[in-house]
């Protein structure tokens, strides 16, 4: 169990593999035990002991720190087992051509559930017809033998699909392109800060995987940017993307959504975290033959993936190292 406490002033203590959550606010002490806890998740102005910490390191428990939708720390054992064997070879996997297998499977399978998620939900032919477009810019990805051309062609299937997402929207909303850094529109803001959610989500999952959010394949690294992660979050993409338009299908047309500095509004915020949330815990999906909710799918891909990568042959990986 994912155990979250974001009630600030709560205490938590450690009483014979026992977590003592005291909520100060509602006065009320609720005892979990530890057998039952998989990862423990506190918000800022949480009073956590140093028992309840070192329980957690011993049991291989992880503690996020966390602040909104972001893990600002991590609490973990230093006893790294298996992870030391498994990050070297992704160390190793980083300079191998063996990675593009990999990243070529995550960029289509993000490109099919676009196209599976639109079809899914209109039968206009203007749109249909768009999307074997992105069909074959995802064959000319496959068959990609470059990066460059791997980051082309996913660039144009991804440019035909924001032109479909744009057509899917309610009347209300005008999205006229994909903006990263300086959205200031409530479709971009809305994307960014789901995208956010899934990057943190794929961290944690990552880390609890033994592996390390910023040695990636494919996404260049930057001074504080989990690449890996980045890889990794784009089958799920999809999921943020079709959950907005939900979202955006139940917002009053005249409600505002944004602010003055271009950020979401409280009472809107509240309302998508919530939404989104349900869909993560409490959504049960079929994704890769296993029917589950998609933050379970998301820790059995990692789990997954982390097998995989700790399974590699030694000479086939390093023979691979000479056609990087």
């Amino acid at each position: 169990m994912r155990f979250v406490v974001e009630t600030p002033g709560t205490r938590l203590s450690f009483d014979q593999g026992i977590l003592v959550v005291e909520n100060q606010q509602e006065q009320k002490i609720t005892e979990i035990p530890f057998l039952h806890i998989t990862s423990l998740h506190i918000h800022p102005q949480v009073r956590i002991s140093s028992d309840v910490m070192l329980y957690c390191i011993q049991s291989g428990i992880p503690i996020f720190l966390e602040d909104d939708i972001q893990t600002k720390g991590l609490i973990w054992s230093p006893n790294y087992g298996s992870i030391s064997i498994i990050r070297k070879k992704q160390t190793l996997l980083s300079f191998s051509s063996l990675r593009w297998d990999i990243i070529k499977k995550a960029i289509s399978r993000k490109n099919l559930e676009r196209i599976s998620h639109i079809r899914r939900i209109t039968r206009k032919q203007e749109i249909l017809s768009k999307t074997e477009q992105i069909k074959t810019y995802n064959e000319k990805m496959l068959q990609a033998k470059t990066p460059e051309n791997i980051r082309s062609a996913e660039a144009l299937a991804g440019k035909i699909f924001f032109e479909i997402y744009a057509m899917l929207l309610p009347d209300n909303y005008h999205f006229q392109t994909r903006n990263y850094p300086r959205a200031n529109d409530p479709v971009n803001v809305l994307l960014n800060y789901g995208y956010g959610i899934l990057y943190n989500e794929v961290t944690k999952s990552l880390i609890q995987s033994g592996l390390d959010p910023y040695i990636g394949f494919f996404h260049r690294d930057q001074y504080n940017r989990p690449s890996f992660t980045y890889d990794m979050v784009e089958p799920y993409r999809p999921w943020v993307e079709f959950q907005n338009l939900n979202f955006l299908k139940k917002i009053p047309p005249k409600e505002k959504i944004l602010g003055s500095d271009k950020r979401l509004l409280s009472p809107i915020r509240k309302k998508y975290l919530e939404h989104i949330f349900t869909f993560m815990d409490k959504t049960s999906i079929r994704w890769n033959q296993k029917q589950t909710t998609p933050r379970n799918h998301i820790k059995q891909d990692m789990q997954t993936i982390a097998t995989y990568i700790k399974n590699i042959n030694d000479e086939t990986l390093f023979n691979t190292l000479r056609h990087h």
